[in-house]
C-alpha cells in the first residue's frame, strides 16, 4: 500500500502564505508499506521535519484500494486510535490515482489539500456533490455496519473537480460503485442534509433553470409485511427562477405548469437513483433502514441482519417508494414577463 503525504514548506508560513517565484509551496513525500504507521516511520527517513498530524485536513483514497473489504476501516485505524489525530478530518475517494490529485494545480489556493478542503464546503450550491464525511462520522457508520457514501474527486484539464458519490457496503465497508452527478442529485433529494443546488428544464424552445433554496423530505414506512415494507416519500421544496431562455413570450410556460414540470423532473431523478441503488448496488445509502428502525424497532430486529446484506430485503423484497413532490416558486427574480404570472 502506497501513501503520499503533503507537507507545507516552512517559508510559506513565514511569508504569510505567499510562495516565492513559480515554485510549489509544498512537497509530496511517498512511502510503501503494509500499514499507515509503517509508512509514517519510513517517511521520517526522507524529510528533515516530522509529520504534524493535528494539521491533517483531508485523506484521499484511490478507488482501486477501497474495492477490497475492510481496507477502509483498517487504514483509518491509526487515524482514529492515535491521540494526535483530529476527528474532523474529511474523507474523499479519487476516481483514479489518489497521488495524482495531490499533484494537481490548486489555484487560487496555495495547497491542493487546502483547495480540496474548501471545495468540500460547496455541496449546498450544487446537488451533484455529496457532503464530505468526517472521519468520526464514518467510524460511527462502520461500527454500526451502516452503508454510507463519500464524495468523489476527479482530475480534469483545469485541475480537481468534486462530483458524484462513492457507495460503501455497511457489512464490510467495501466500495461497491459510484454514482455520477445526475444520479447523486436524485439521491441527495432523499438524504441531503445540507442541500441546495439547481436543475434545468429544457422544453421546446425554452430553457428554465430552477434554484432550490429549501427542501423538506418526510419519509413514512408501512410494515404490514415485515419483509416487504413500503416507503412513502413526501418531498416539498421552495426556490426561485434563476434563469429563463425563450424565443416567443406567448409560448412561455406559466407558473402552474412550471411547478408541474419541476415536480415531474425531480420525481424522475429520484426514481432513477433509487432503482440504481436498490437493484444494482444493493446498499441502503438512502437510510431507509433507519426510518424502518425508528418506526417499528421490534419488526426491524427481525430483518436487520438481512436488510442490505444476506437475503437483502432492501433490494429483493420489492421495496416500493411513492414520491409526491410539491414545489413552490418563492419568487421569480427581478425580471419576469407578464405571461408567467
Amino acid at each position: 500500500m502506497k501513501g503520499t503525504y503533503q507537507v507545507v514548506l516552512p517559508q510559506v508560513t513565514q511569508q504569510g502564505g505567499q510562495g516565492g517565484g513559480n515554485s510549489n509551496n509544498y512537497i509530496n513525500v511517498s512511502a510503501k508499506a503494509d500499514s499507515v504507521f509503517e509508512q509514517i516511520r519510513i517517511i521520517a527517513k526522507k524529510i528533515s521535519r516530522t509529520l504534524f498530524f493535528p494539521h491533517i485536513q483531508v485523506i484521499i483514497f484511490s478507488e482501486e484500494l477501497l474495492s477490497n473489504p475492510y481496507i477502509l476501516q483498517n487504514t483509518l485505524d491509526v487515524y482514529i486510535r492515535d491521540h494526535e489525530m483530529r476527528r474532523n478530518i474529511r474523507l474523499f475517494v479519487s476516481e483514479k490515482n489518489a497521488e495524482a490529485v495531490l499533484n494537481q494545480s490548486a489555484k487560487p489556493e496555495n495547497l491542493p489539500a487546502q483547495y480540496i478542503d474548501m471545495l468540500a464546503e460547496h455541496p449546498p450550491k450544487n446537488a451533484h456533490m455529496v457532503e464530505a464525511a468526517r472521519i468520526g462520522d464514518v467510524q460511527e457508520k462502520i461500527i454500526s455496519k451502516r452503508s454510507f457514501v463519500l464524495p468523489i474527486l476527479k482530475l480534469t484539464k483545469q485541475g480537481i473537480q468534486m462530483e458524484g458519490a462513492a457507495l460503501f457496503r455497511g457489512k464490510d465497508n467495501k466500495y461497491v460503485g459510484m454514482l455520477n452527478g445526475e444520479q447523486t442529485m436524485g439521491m441527495n433529494y432523499l438524504i441531503g442534509k445540507k442541500f441546495g443546488g439547481f436543475f434545468t428544464i429544457r422544453k421546446k424552445n425554452q430553457l428554465i433553470t430552477y434554484e432550490i433554496h429549501k427542501l423538506q423530505c418526510n419519509i413514512k414506512v408501512f410494515t404490514k409485511d415485515t419483509m416487504q415494507p413500503e416507503f412513502d416519500v413526501h418531498l416539498s421544496l421552495e426556490g426561485t427562477l434563476a434563469e429563463l431562455h425563450f424565443s416567443n413570450r406567448k409560448q412561455l410556460i406559466n407558473e402552474k405548469n412550471l411547478e408541474k414540470e419541476i415536480s415531474k423532473e425531480i420525481k424522475k431523478h429520484i426514481q432513477k437513483s433509487i432503482k440504481l441503488i436498490q437493484k444494482k448496488y444493493k446498499v441502503d445509502v438512502l437510510e431507509l433502514g433507519e426510518v424502518y428502525k425508528r418506526h417499528n424497532y421490534k419488526e426491524w430486529k427481525k430483518i436487520s441482519k438481512n436488510w442490505d446484506q444476506g437475503k437483502n430485503y432492501f433490494s429483493d423484497a420489492q421495496v416500493n417508494v411513492n414520491v409526491h413532490v410539491h414545489s413552490i416558486i418563492e419568487h421569480s427574480g427581478s425580471s419576469l414577463p407578464k405571461r408567467v404570472k
